[in-house]
């Protein structure tokens, strides 16, 4: 159909009164766009609005002429979204004007033109919620021109970032801002200028111990400080020589500080550690004196790189530490002070015999290499321990075999066919279910057993399920045949005929 056709069914569906829904629409007799179309004819329009007059609807109808598209321009400039609603009844809604767009082409084009001109540089993703209210901006442009800087407008004003995003998004609040800190530069350069009272008063800071960049309240700052040296020679051989006395008078200080038996002032943390410092090594030196080895004094208190830190840190420590281990290798240690008696050497000898072994001969006991070393001083020792360890070994061996001792095995007094008492019992025991190759060869193994005497008689029927498992674990996992089976070379011979015919 042609375009007069259509607007006569739509005239027709219209005045019958069925809403345009039924109508337009995507899937429906007119699309949306040719809808929207056929509206840009004056006449059609018209016949449409007699149509809803004489049904009692009145619709709203706008003419989309110059002085509309401007006010429409307008709106946007002012702050007129697509997600918001027509600020005016006489404005037509982003529905209707997405519509006129479709048909008119310089209407859309004026259009797109003001919301790029609207819409702000997409440079944050958050621009939209960062975005400084009027409100805002008079404050923080009052702010500025009191004499604050940009990190430090004070409680109640936007953050930084905010700042920062509405700077990018707004030229114009961006350039006065910088023409307000632009003001604030040259009248601290005005107020602030190299006098012999101002270089007094930055020596007397410099001599206090304050750096450069922070000589104290009412000072120049760093750069302002640095500016002035580059300009006047004077003053900065004066702030020089002002650095260079601080310098020599803190290497004094330290010289000094070595030679203090503490520091005035020290953290709790700091006492803490030392603290347990000194009881660790307090605790190493007590255990060498008693004769432990090294590294039982250290074991659960200090590792062996600790303890290397400790002597290599701290000569006291190591003057003792040595002092320690000399006694523990004189007539005082604990080779000299375990007498060797022989009440001592029974003890060793029985430790022994008992089943302990030299290096684990038990509490308030010598160690492996005490035994060894009086082993070679005396002969006597040698043998007794010797014969000790001779006499536990043959005392595990004669356990070791009784561990290992099997039960006699049954005499044999009775023969074996279907009437004796063993194979009418493993007979009856083993599931008649079973092939008769694979109950043969079951029923065989356990009269064996019972022969070898791992097997009682009357265990027979309680095993019996035993000796089945082990049979098909055998068969399943070996895939193998019992010789009384058929095998596939025809006829009915088994493998006991293929071996007698081979």
């Amino acid at each position: 159909m042609d375009d007069e056709e259509l607007k006569a069914v739509i005239l027709t569906y219209r005045r019958a009164g069925a809403p345009m829904k039924e109508v337009v629409g995507p899937g429906k007799l007119v699309s949306t766009w040719t809808f929207a179309k056929l509206k840009a004819d004056p006449n059609f329009l018209s016949a449409l609005e007699a149509a809803d007059e004489s049904l009692g609807k009145v619709s709203r109808r706008f003419v989309f002429d110059a002085v509309l598209t401007q006010r429409i321009i307008d709106a946007i400039k002012a702050g007129w979204t697509t997600e918001q609603k027509a600020p005016s009844p006489d404005l037509p809604g982003w529905t209707t004007i997405w519509k006129r767009k479709h048909v008119d082409d310089g209407f859309a084009a004026a259009i797109e033109q003001a919301l790029s001109a609207a819409r702000r540089p997409n440079k944050h993703p958050r621009d939209a919620r960062l975005c400084l209210s009027m409100e805002e901006k008079a404050e923080v442009l009052k702010r500025v021109a009191a004499g604050r800087m940009m990190n430090g407008l004070g409680e109640g004003a936007p953050s930084k970032t905010r700042i920062h995003v509405h700077r990018q998004a707004d030229p114009g609040f961006d350039g006065e801002v910088k023409r307000l800190l632009a003001a604030q530069r040259t009248a601290a350069s005005q107020e602030c200028s190299l006098t012999p009272d101002m270089a007094g008063r930055i020596m007397d800071a410099l001599r206090a111990g304050h750096p450069l960049n922070n000589l104290g309240e009412g000072l120049p700052s760093w750069s302002t400080v640095l500016r002035w040296r580059q300009q006047d020679v004077s003053f900065a051989e004066v702030v020089r020589s002002a650095l260079v006395s601080r310098a020599a008078a803190a290497t004094a200080a330290m010289q000094e500080s070595e030679d203090r038996p503490a520091l005035e002032f020290e953290s709790l943390k700091s006492r803490q550690d030392r603290r347990r410092v000194t009881a660790t090594k307090e605790a190493i030196l007590e255990a060498l004196e008693d004769g432990e080895m090294v590294s039982r004094a250290i074991a659960g208190v200090a590792s062996q790189s600790v303890l290397k830190n400790y002597l290599r840190a701290d000569p006291e420590f190591q003057r003792r530490y040595r002092e320690a281990l000399a006694h523990r290798r004189t007539a005082g240690n604990r080779l000299t002070r375990f007498g060797w008696t022989q009440e001592r050497r029974e003890a060793v000898l029985s430790a022994i015999r008992g089943g302990a072994k030299l290096s684990r001969l038990g509490e308030n006991m010598p160690t492996a290499i005490m035994v060894n070393r009086q082993r070679r001083q005396d002969p006597e020792m040698n043998a007794a321990v010797r014969g000790a360890m001779l006499e536990r070994r043959k005392q595990q061996q004669a356990s070791r075999k009784t561990k290992l001792k099997r039960p006699p095995p049954m005499p044999i007094t009775f023969r074996l066919n279907q009437t004796n008492d063993v194979y009418a019992a493993a007979n009856r025991a083993v599931s008649r279910s079973l092939p008769p190759f694979a109950r043969d060869d079951i029923i065989s193994e356990i009269v064996l057993s019972v022969l070898a005497g791992e097997t009682a008689p009357h265990e027979i029927p309680a095993k019996a399920r035993a000796f089945s498992n082990a049979y098909h674990r055998m068969t399943e996992s070996r895939s193998t045949v019992s010789m009384d089976n058929r095998g596939n070379f025809g006829g009915d011979a088994n493998f006991h005929d293929l071996i007698a015919i081979c």
